[in-house]
């Protein structure tokens, strides 16, 4: 298969140094960052690994819509040493180093190296903020292994690196299931199957050896959990989107592609025409480079296949990445399609591998392939970092709360979360329940109080008050249900607060929505705490409106 600059000799120390040289910018990178910021994400995780602590049984007593490995891992280190968010950072870190060799040695297959390079740094754009799920990136992991792989197993026809594929994939089940580790399934059936349709290659032996490889871990794990979780339970909780448990499929309505043409022109304030061209370059445009370059790939892998221009080995390593690549996107895909959004773990390591072999085929355009890499590095890699990085280093103060030493803050999310937690502690006993409307769980674990709603964080999303509804487009009656079973809940519960982001009201009028005028008639409104002079781009959380009951 050609090369881009395939005339240029490149020797295997270079390529050795520049193997390393992207586990090291992205262990840099990691290091730099990892005690800035907090959000929703590891709240999450860490008010499940307090639960495995106090001897809950994962997905019997409380839900959860991942792999169970993160949660007991990180319960196993803070009962070792000390529960702490950086440890939940300090994971995900060496699963990102460890993705981010594989993802040069796949770009290899296909580029040179110092486009290879490029292109594994950009498959990490993802983790400009230093929390994301460690389940999440150890999935991404795995996966990134397991395609590896199957792309070594091209070039040397080896049995047993379709087994270590196989296993690698199993692996990924326990970190999700839904939707990388079934991905990881489909992708390596997938991926046989061109090899023997396109090649000379055994097909229901290889079908077998990855089968075996796959499937014994996540029989072993999941087969043991199934002696005390409920079958209902189970399947609930690691396949949501088919249970029911998530926004169910009646309630989803057609959506609009994202724009292909930025909302930009005459008349817009700077600040305007720079929020609109970031949505652009970092929903739209991914969200078509994604869709069109898949296209273009599977439409020059026929033609390669019917013209017999490459060789078996070639048309192998290319039907591999066109056919198993889009797994890796399909959930960004399917987020920023319907909703305008694109997922924050988007990894599109196989979309830039493609793109870049595409261009460089095409004669005098690898020149171009140089520029584009340069670009897209500045665009999606070292800018959003370098951003973030300068502002959290000048302005940055410490948050100062349970189980956060060594982390800093925006000075508007500190006194956010001091102001916040310390009326929840006046006014509250340790036995009280709060409702979270949407708030990440940190304001409950920080106080030490028992939110009503950890266990169902995706319902408020589901509600016609939630400014996401809007691009989600859920239905009105769906809607409602919601925000019935949210008061039937809280009234059953006697809960003693209520927090509400600032903001929700303004996205519907309360006589419209059944929440709010539940808590118009029956909560008074006694505080608002957040002050918008010190907001900036990376503060996520709005002001808060405390309610008590009358």
């Amino acid at each position: 298969m050609k090369k881009l600059f395939y005339k240029i000799k490149t020797n295997d120390r270079l390529d050795f140094y520049l193997a390393m040289l992207v586990p090291s910018i992205i262990l840099i990178k990691r290091l730099l960052i990892s005690r800035y910021g907090i959000n929703w994400e590891s709240a999450m995780e860490l008010e499940n690994i307090f639960l495995v602590l106090d001897g809950q049984l994962i997905y019997r007593d409380f839900p959860w819509y991942h792999g169970f490995f993160p949660i007991y891992w990180h319960a196993l280190i803070f009962k070792i040493f000390s529960p702490e968010i950086y440890y939940l950072r300090l994971f995900v870190t060496i699963f990102a180093v460890i993705a981010s060799f594989f993802a040069y040695r796949v770009a290899r297959f296909f580029l040179v190296p110092w486009i290879s390079v490029s292109v594994s740094l950009l498959a990490f754009t993802g983790l400009i903020v230093p929390e994301h799920s460690t389940g999440e990136m150890m999935a991404f992991c795995c996966i990134t292994i397991s395609f590896y792989f199957l792309l070594q197993y091209c070039n040397t026809s080896q049995s047993r690196l379709i087994f270590f594929a196989g296993l690698m994939g199993g692996l990924c089940t326990l970190a999700q299931i839904l939707h990388l580790g079934l991905f990881a399934l489909i992708g390596g059936v997938i991926s046989i199957a061109c090899y023997g349709l396109f090649g000379s290659r055994k097909f229901w032996g290889n079908i077998n050896i990855f089968i075996f490889g796959y499937l014994p871990i996540p029989l072993l794990c999941y087969g043991l959990l199934a002696i005390f979780v409920s079958p209902g339970d189970l399947m609930s909780n690691l396949f949501p989107d088919f249970a029911g448990t998530q926004v169910s499929s009646d309630a989803r309505p057609t959506f609009p592609y994202p724009s292909l043409i930025p909302a930009i022109g005459f008349g817009q304030s700077l600040p305007e025409l720079i929020s609109n061209l970031n949505k652009y370059l970092f929903i739209n445009l991914r969200w078509w480079m994604i869709s069109l370059v898949f296209v273009w790939g599977f439409i020059e892998f026929l033609l390669s296949w019917k013209r017999k221009n490459l060789s078996e080995k070639e048309l192998l390593l290319l039907g591999t990445l066109v056919l198993y690549g889009p797994l890796f996107e399909a959930k960004a895909i399917l987020i920023a399609g319907p909703a305008g959004i694109m997922s924050t773990y988007i990894n599109m390591l196989p979309t830039y591998v493609l793109l870049f072999y595409l261009i460089g085929q095409i004669y005098n355009f690898k020149r171009l392939c140089s520029v584009l890499a340069v670009v897209f590095l500045l665009i999606y890699f070292f800018y959003p970092f370098g951003k973030y990085y300068y502002y959290f280093f000048r302005n940055a103060v410490p948050l100062n709360m349970p189980y956060s030493r060594g982390i800093s803050v925006s000075p508007y999310k500190q006194d956010l979360y001091h102001k916040t937690v310390e009326f929840i502690s006046s006014n509250t006993q340790k036995d009280d329940t709060i409702v979270m409307s949407g708030l990440n769980h940190y304001f409950s674990i920080f106080s030490n109080r028992y939110d009503l709603f950890r266990d169902q964080s995706t319902i408020f999303w589901q509600t016609s008050f939630n400014p996401a509804n809007k691009a989600i487009g859920l239905s009105t009656r769906f809607a409602y249900e919601a925000e019935n079973k949210i008061i039937n809940q809280t009234e059953q519960a006697n809960a003693k607060l209520i927090l509400l982001p600032d903001g929700y009201q303004s996205y519907v009028d309360p006589i419209n929505s059944p929440y709010l005028s539940y808590l118009d008639r029956q909560w008074n409104k006694v505080i608002r705490i957040g002050d918008y002079s010190l907001f900036n781009p990376y503060d996520y959380e709005p002001a808060i409106f405390i309610y008590e009951r009358k």
